[in-house]
């Protein structure tokens, strides 16, 4: 986070949550030991209607039988289905769309060769070995696939079950119809959009289908639109970007998903009536997702424009251990290099994930003087960056400390991950929140102790034909309170793993509640981001989130003796934060220039005044180049504010890419001042 000697607060004066955007967990914390005061969290400043009245159930993660088991949306059924709404969240489905197949109807699309290969392919990478990233340990095959997954599929597309039931050349008429997966949840992450400039980063947030496999051959029937069969403790979750370039905000988004909480969910059973009425559920929800993962979701883009972000897979089913078989994440992208129509999902590192090899001694164990490589990188980084990790703002970027995937016995002690080694962060209470904050954004350790998941692993369960898909604790506390879900109310504990004196207290739902009412409001900063970490005051009190007040007919320099200044040093990605007071018809001029020119390539937003509930609202001017001798530095040059208030200056570079240092100032041209 950068500081400034002049700062204040973005949210109030009352303890605040630290903002953290990472890819791994999400949650809300706040540890309490004996000898650390307990904290308060910021109440939610986003109130008012429309936000008293957000629906979790239908807002955010939807898993209404109406919904999950929709007769027409979640089968290839014809009986009343109209081809508009046919199949669309059906796991074959979307596949083929994001395979960048086309075809006349449902059926041409999941039968075009380019769809069946494009999935052969995806399930072809639990057959071999792959070298993944620069992980030395080498991603293994887990034969249980071809027993209880491909078999069955290979059966019911007509293909031999040969030995090698290689689905590329032994079953080219894969049926994406007879998928084996059955919808779970649709899940809105719009909480995770827009700009964090504590971490730098920036968002549109995600949309995602959660799937669970089930055994098409113990099926003893229909129940209702899905098929019956054992369920199999294995999930793919489809993570789509929900697409800026339709031409639909963040805000947007939001607003269309919360006029689902007026609409009726009346039948409690799934009925076609239902999923074609023109003003119910279902059809407003297919409203949104169309727009996500339809073709040309983003014009030109990949693949017919797919916005998938990722594909992650979670499962215990494929192992070949006949007794307490492990674990394995896996996470799939199309590859940067990718171009044009025929990108295949590649099997990429794990993020904010090192091997559980690297795991730098077991947390129950006695600390072994010499540390392995692997271990010892993982130690230095928590070492070198626990000022970071302490607000969940590291982000492991050295591909040698990233796995290829994670293969874990979440029983197993090692999978707890530990204390670096030697530990010399700052004291005993600090080393424990550095543990915790480290482990939290691995995918095993959000996944098990570190969110109280003990013995469960997935945080939407896979479910049986006929009922809806349970949560885990982490993500069922409840959002409501006396205050009409200000304050979260109701904390989920969670006891450290390696020592019960110290325990931390989460409320994911609450969290998440929050940032919907943020985006609603068109407030574009993140109030927790996408982890939303919070401190207790105190010793461990971290720097508040916060933004550098600037006067008119002030310069911000671009350097200061000794290292770059944090405040005007821009890194890739990174955004940086500047508000003024300002009166309404008074005319300013905001510059920024780089120093030396181009380096960066500046850019700058305009965004305000501040509302009632602190937010600052949508961007009302945005500039790239257009000032300076060279014509890369940035200028919004003789702007008339539109009323009195609050005004928020984003400072940042081209497309999010550029590093150096820069001047910002800011300049009334009306006689008289402009405050």
């Amino acid at each position: 986070m950068y500081r400034s000697a002049v700062h204040r607060s973005v949210i109030g004066s009352v303890s605040l949550l630290v903002l953290a955007g990472l890819a791994g967990c999400t949650e809300e914390q706040l540890p309490i030991t004996t000898t650390v005061t307990q904290g308060v969290v910021s109440p939610c400043p986003f109130n008012g209607t429309p936000y008293n009245s957000i629906d979790p159930e239908k807002e955010m993660i939807v898993r209404f039988r109406q919904v999950v088991e929709d007769p027409c949306r979640t089968t290839w059924s014809t009986n009343g289905c109209a081809d508009a709404i046919r199949s669309k969240w059906t796991f074959g489905h979307l596949m083929a769309v994001m395979s960048g197949a086309t075809g006349a109807t449902p059926e041409a699309l999941a039968a075009a060769p380019g769809a069946r290969l494009f999935v052969a392919n995806w399930l072809r990478n639990w057959l071999t070995v792959q070298t993944i990233g620069s992980d030395p340990t080498q991603v293994q095959p887990r034969a249980k696939i071809k027993d209880f997954l491909l078999k069955q599929w290979f059966t019911a597309s007509n293909c031999p079950l040969t030995t090698a039931l290689d689905p590329v050349t032994d079953c080219p008429t894969l049926d994406l119809t007879a998928a084996p997966f059955r919808l779970e949840a649709i899940v809105n992450r719009i909480d995770m959009s827009g700009f964090d400039y504590t971490t730098g980063g920036a968002g549109t947030g995600e949309l995602r289908f959660v799937f669970g496999l089930y055994d098409r051959n113990g099926a003893i029937g229909p129940v209702l639109t899905q098929e019956a069969g054992l369920t199999r403790q294995a999930e793919v979750i489809l993570e789509y970007k929900f697409p800026s370039a339709t031409g639909h905000s963040a805000q947007d988004f939001a607003s269309r998903f919360h006029a689902l909480s007026s609409k009726s969910l009346a039948d409690t059973t799934p009925t076609v009536a239902q999923s074609t009425d023109p003003n119910g559920f279902a059809k407003g929800l297919q409203d949104i997702t169309d727009l996500v993962t339809e073709a040309q979701a983003v014009p030109g883009g990949r693949n017919n424009g797919s916005s998938i972000g990722q594909v992650r897979t979670l499962e215990q089913t494929f192992s070949a251990s006949p007794f307490n078989p492990p674990w394995e994440f896996r996470q799939f992208q199309f590859l940067p290099s990718c171009t044009g129509t025929a990108c295949a999902l590649a099997e990429v590192p794990l993020p904010q994930t090192p091997p559980i090899l690297a795991n730098p001694t077991n947390a129950f164990a006695q600390m072994r003087a010499t540390l392995n490589p692997a271990e010892q990188a993982v130690s230095d980084f928590i070492v070198n960056n626990q000022d970071a990790i302490s607000r969940s703002l590291h982000v492991i970027t050295a591909p040698t400390m990233l796995a290829g995937s994670m293969v874990f016995f979440p029983q197993d002690a090692t999978n707890v991950w530990a204390y670096p080694n030697p530990v010399n962060t700052a004291n005993s209470d600090w080393n424990y929140l550095i543990r915790h904050n480290f482990a939290i954004a691995t995918c095993n350790g959000c996944h098990y102790q570190e969110t109280n998941n003990v013995g469960q692993s997935f945080h939407i369960k896979p479910r049986d034909a006929g009922q809806s898909a349970m949560l885990s604790p982490f993500l069922s506390a409840p959002t409501g309170s006396a205050d009409m879900g200000r304050t979260p109310g109701v904390y989920q504990p969670i006891i450290d793993p390696t020592d019960t004196n110290y325990s931390f207290r989460y409320n994911e739902p609450w969290r998440r509640n929050c940032e919907i009412r943020r985006v609603l409001s068109g407030e574009p900063l993140t109030f927790t981001t996408a982890t939303g970490h919070g401190f207790a005051i105190g010793p461990l009190a971290p720097p508040t989130r916060s933004v550098t007040d600037m006067t008119f007919g002030q310069t911000i320099p671009a350097t200061i003796s000794g290292s770059p200044n944090p405040v005007t040093h821009l890194v890739p990605g990174a955004f940086h934060a500047y508000d003024f007071n300002g009166k309404a018809g008074r005319v300013v001029t905001i510059t920024m220039s780089a120093n030396p020119c181009g380096a960066p390539d500046t850019f700058l937003h305009l965004y305000g005044p501040k509302d009632a509930n602190g937010a600052f609202g949508m961007e009302i001017r945005a500039q790239d180049d257009g000032s300076g001798s060279c014509g890369l530095d940035s200028q919004i040059k003789s702007f008339t504010l539109p009323a009195d208030g609050n005004y928020l200056i984003v400072a940042t570079s081209f497309a999010q890419a550029g590093t150096g240092n820069y001047s910002l100032s800011l300049t009334c041209e009306t006689a008289g001042g402009c405050n």
